[in-house]
């Protein structure tokens, strides 16, 4: 089998720090490689190669270099202008080497799954948080990604709910798959201790880094021997910087900026638990990672993180709710969490265990338009 995998999102090399959910789809690709030959085609950027090979896939970064921003985060006309043109790049290149592979693999609805759509052979669609849960409301986008999810042969969401939107839109069956957890990789740390805290996102309005702030503020006034690190970069940190200094606990907090994966890992290790302020997602990288090292999790009640949690590793508040998040810290801090336990929670999300399960499917649709029946769900 042949395979064609077209993302926005993808990261210049492993443990890019800069690669937010690229770094997961890198590590997917690599081991997708290993069973599967075929093309990736993904934006350019700056300090990647142009072209790479993992395993049987041959990575081919494009012109133009995607936007500085999200697309829906776009609101510099220069920004906007670059996304068109990516999108129209990554058509025309999706369509020209189409006739050499067998099945084609959009990641995110919209620029990836708006290509490969488009194509004369099967495709699958992987919807992981923002296109599902916000584009597909929003009048400039909502027909367009009707069409995606109808036109597509399968669909795939990262959280429970964007599976119910996926099949309200579509008419038709989705999958749930969550996100890759290179779990080979990460190490189980010893049972949590101690008061610091770890969070890591993009400082960007939907992760709530104001909102972990307030409520670190709160907790913080509660018990002063409380820490918090937090990486990750983005327009936001300006503010919340400025914000931690006038609620004045820019002394207890770390303020790491963008840094590598194994560096994420590492301050997981030494931290009690791992926070999730978000106001919207699907499901974030770094509540798989913070189980998989053995590290509890309280997050707020948004795309995935109920179902991901309510097993028993961490606790979940509403959103965009500062007092309830740093009561659930302090419930969780109170608490004695089992390292082994909390790692079994995400096991199913394994790298290995994730491309097998696109494996299938690609095989299910090679050939056809279409699945037939039922299509199975990875159940949480």
């Amino acid at each position: 089998m042949r395979l064609l995998f077209v993302t926005s999102s993808f990261a210049r090399f492993d443990g890019d720090p800069t690669a937010a959910a690229g770094l997961g789809v890198y590590q997917l690709v690599r081991e997708l490689g290993k069973h599967v030959s075929g093309t990736v085609i993904t934006p350019a950027q700056p300090g990647a190669p142009e072209q790479e090979r993992l395993g049987g896939m041959v990575v081919r970064r494009i012109s133009p270099e995607r936007p500085a921003v999200a697309l829906h985060q776009a609101k510099n006309p220069r920004h906007l202008m670059r996304a068109y043109r990516v999108d129209r790049a990554m058509k025309r290149a999706a369509r020209y080497i189409a006739p050499l592979h067998d099945v084609a693999h959009g990641h995110w609805a919209f620029p990836g799954g708006a290509a490969v759509t488009r194509l004369d052979i099967p495709s699958v669609v992987v919807c992981l948080g923002t296109d599902v849960h916000k584009y597909s409301r929003m009048p400039l986008f909502r027909s367009a990604f009707k069409e995606v999810v109808t036109r597509a042969s399968a669909n795939i969401a990262m959280d429970p709910g964007g599976k119910a939107r996926i099949e309200e839109v579509s008419g038709r069956e989705a999958f749930f798959i969550p996100n890759a957890v290179p779990l080979e990789d990460i190490a189980l740390g010893d049972a949590p201790a101690g008061k610091h805290l770890a969070w890591v996102g993009r400082m960007s309005p939907e992760k709530g880094p104001d909102v972990m702030i307030r409520a670190f503020a709160i907790a913080h006034a509660r018990d002063p021997e409380l820490t918090l690190t937090m990486m990750g970069d983005g327009g936001e940190m300006t503010a919340v910087r400025a914000l931690a200094g006038s609620l004045g606990v820019a002394d207890a907090i770390d303020f790491r900026g963008a840094v590598h994966n194994n560096e994420v890992l590492d301050c997981y290790m030494t931290s009690a638990l791992v926070v999730v302020s978000s106001r919207s997602e699907g499901m974030p990288a770094s509540s798989l990672e913070a189980l998989a090292t053995g590290r509890p999790v309280v997050a707020t009640d948004v795309g995935g993180l109920r179902g991901l949690l309510e097993g028993g590793g961490g606790l979940t508040v509403p959103p965009d709710d500062p007092p309830a998040l740093a009561e659930a810290i302090a419930l969780a801090l109170g608490r004695r969490w089992d390292p082994e336990f909390l790692r079994s929670q995400v096991e199913h999300a394994s790298v290995a265990a994730v491309a097998k399960t696109y494996l299938e499917i690609y095989s299910q649709i090679a050939g056809s338009r279409g699945l037939a029946g039922r299509a199975p769900s990875v159940a949480m």
